[in-house]
């Protein structure tokens, strides 16, 4: 039989010590080439800022978009709200105007003034403290004649301004008018005169109307 071979002892503690360096420096080199977590970290802080950054930035415009579009908005509303607020009531209408006298009806008013507590102007109408005597649709005669409605009723001591062929006289409403009370087309005032003489008619069917402010 042939004697089997062993190695010398120092040559097995040469092997030894080459085998566990060799392993030693793979380790060290692989511990060299990781990244430390800090660093890994820091560098992933950076990048989330910058993509925020940049994420902001994107958006800010359209905020700013939407932010002038709500003040023009309010801007709109506000001018639409004293335009509404801005117009007047409407208290001048076109009227009819007619005449009455006292031959053909009586001398006193409703008022409980009579033709002898008034005064005759150039024209021959009856004024009372310079104001032209007028009798018109009131609120007293609506219970015989009923209500209509968009009717200007009127009630005694009512003064108006009435525009009469151009020139304008301040009037008071002294009587009431039945006529005026039961035309619902149009309307309608009476002015009280001395004689027939001196009647006048203006504003039928819309020709030449007077016009009247309250």
């Amino acid at each position: 039989m042939k004697k089997k071979r062993r190695l010398k002892k120092w040559v097995k503690i040469t092997l030894c010590v080459m085998l566990i360096g060799g392993f030693g420096l793979l380790i060290y080199n692989m511990c060299n080439k990781r990244v430390p977590k800090t660093n890994i970290d820091t560098q992933e802080m950076i990048v989330f800022k910058e993509e925020k950054v940049e994420n902001s930035v994107k958006k800010e415009p359209e905020n700013t978009e939407i932010l002038a579009q709500n003040e023009e908005k309010t801007v709109e509303n506000d001018v639409k709200i004293v335009e509404n607020t801005s117009i007047p009531e409407q208290n001048i209408r076109a009227f009819r105007l007619t005449s009455y006298y006292p031959a053909e009806d009586t001398d006193c008013t409703g008022s409980g003034k009579c033709s002898w507590d008034f005064q005759v102007n150039d024209k021959g109408w009856y004024t009372w403290n310079g104001k032209i005597v007028l009798a018109a649709a009131t609120t007293y005669l609506q219970k015989s004649f009923g209500y209509i409605e968009g009717k200007k009723y009127f009630k005694y001591y009512d003064e108006v301004n009435v525009t009469i062929d151009g020139n304008t006289y301040r009037g008071i409403i002294l009587d009431s008018c039945g006529a005026c009370m039961k035309v619902t087309y149009e309307e309608r005032l009476d002015l009280f005169v001395d004689s027939s003489q001196n009647t006048i008619d203006r504003g039928y069917k819309g020709n030449n109307p007077i016009y009247v402010e309250w």
